[in-house]
């Protein structure tokens, strides 16, 4: 076989599944994961789904609904676990995209909107990455919700590109897409209001610890390297593997003449009200996902103009099936204790020395990197925070250092599954699955490479290490 970016993920997914069955055998001689008992007849079934995802061997959403199947069927887990991600704000918030992306498609509005780049022909691709790439890393400082933010900056890049003679399916459109929703998720690990790993960290170390993070600290210990060097990354792969030239454009990218309708107008009105809902969301608390649902069911509305009677069969409902089952994963692993077994075990391989130095900075970044596969990337921090007493006694760094020391192998995603809002930009992006795999690949290769050593370096010029 021919290794290739189709074929690595079917590699990497074979490889799972030959673990899944070396722990299903571990589980029947009685050494299971955890001690055994639910937990270790679970590790299988979260192992072979990662795998059958991840080497695209069934169709997403089967997959996922064998997922809910076994772990309810055996009772391996409570239902409101299993199923916990059809009650998370993430899985509406995609859903409710898919709905207001259609409404632009359909209104014409799209078309309209991708007028505006008329300033942005002519531009070179890396060029134009770049500036797709600075609109990503500006809007984390402005509007929280890392899933918001990529359907939103989604919604405009993708029919500017069109415009711009990027068709969908070609390597130049695929690049577009990936560095909209790279470019702005992985720079946000370094800002700390703006995803919800991050948010997660921080309000678990305060109820736990009474230790706060700040936002002044935290964005000069991390945006540097992890935030700017990201982007950076993102930026240079991208004009690497999708440098493309621009074709004519055609019908569809061509912006719709004439005066507003009144859909577009109604739509219009209600992306304003949303966006500005969203961007000010820590001052009323209203969840992005409520304010993008109650905009969807505006759209879907006969007779205002926006979507059919019918609109509503073209949205990818599989695809939700697949997204509830990834925060569902990250749910059940925690919930049967497979992530602190799972630390422990990694503790186990590579022990801390306890002198604080480069050693144990390594061990404790590569943790949640490797944890993040197994819990996804929200639920690392509901793991290791816990532990961050007896994690700063066996290194040698503080409370807080250890809490701090999350955020480097959090932002070093290996798989899409591990963050919702990747999953999300998935369909709506309409990039193939492949392409996001790859990418997250090469990021976490550059990180360990690259990034990771300069961070480290950076630790060491602030007197963190």
């Amino acid at each position: 076989m021919v290794l290739s970016v189709r074929t690595l993920p079917k590699l990497l997914g074979t490889g799972l599944m030959v673990c899944a069955g070396g722990a299903l055998l571990a589980q029947v001689a009685g050494i299971g994961a955890a001690g055994g008992g639910a937990a270790g007849w679970a590790l299988p079934i979260l192992l072979a789904t990662i795998g059958l995802w991840l080497g695209g061997f069934l169709p997403d959403h089967v997959t996922a609904l064998g997922f809910f199947a076994l772990l309810l069927l055996f009772k391996l887990a409570p239902p409101e676990v299993v199923l916990s991600g059809f009650t998370s704000s993430a899985l509406w918030l995609v859903l409710a995209g898919l709905v207001l992306g259609l409404a632009m498609e359909e209104t014409g509005l799209a078309k309209r909107v991708a007028t505006w780049g008329r300033g942005l022909e002519g531009l070179s691709y890396p060029r134009l990455v770049a500036a797709v790439c600075a609109l990503g890393l500006a809007a984390i400082f402005f509007m929280p919700s890392a899933t918001g933010r990529i359907l939103m900056l989604l919604a405009i890049v993708g029919p500017l590109a069109v415009h711009l003679g990027y068709r969908p399916g070609t390597r130049g459109h695929t690049g577009l897409m990936l560095a909209t929703a790279f470019g702005t998720f992985m720079p946000a690990f370094s800002v700390l209001p703006s995803n919800v790993p991050n948010m997660v960290l921080a309000g678990t170390l305060e109820k736990l610890t009474g230790h706060t993070l700040t936002f002044m600290d935290f964005l000069i210990l991390h945006f540097p390297v992890l935030g700017l060097g990201r982007a950076l990354a993102v930026w240079g792969l991208i004009c690497l593997l999708y440098h493309d030239k621009p074709g004519p454009i055609e019908g569809e990218g061509v912006a719709a003449a004439g005066p507003m309708s009144s859909g577009e107008k109604r739509l219009t009105i209600i992306l304003v009200v949303a966006v500005s809902l969203w961007v000010t969301d820590s001052l009323h608390h209203i969840s992005p996902a409520w304010v993008a649902l109650a905009g969807a069911v505006l759209c879907l509305t006969p007779g205002l103009g926006m979507l059919g009677r019918d609109s509503f069969k073209k949205i990818n409902a599989a695809m939700l099936f697949h997204i509830a089952a990834v925060i569902g994963l990250g749910a059940v692993a925690n919930k049967l204790g497979l992530g602190v077994w799972m630390a422990e075990a990694i503790l186990g391989w590579m022990p801390l020395s306890g002198q604080g130095d480069f050693h144990d900075w390594a061990v404790l970044v590569i943790m949640p990197m490797l944890l993040g596969v197994l819990t996804t990337a929200p639920g690392v921090p509901a793991v290791l925070v816990p532990m961050s007493d007896v994690l700063a006694a066996r290194s040698g760094f503080s409370v807080v250092s250890i809490a701090m020391l999350q955020v480097p192998g959090l932002s070093t995603i290996l798989l899409p599954h591990q963050v919702p809002p990747l999953m999300a930009a998935i369909p709506v992006s309409g990039v193939a699955y492949h392409e996001f795999v790859r990418m997250c690949l090469l990021l976490a290769g550059i990180a360990l490479v690259v990034l990771l050593p300069l961070d480290a370096l950076w630790w060491m010029v602030l007197g963190k290490l």
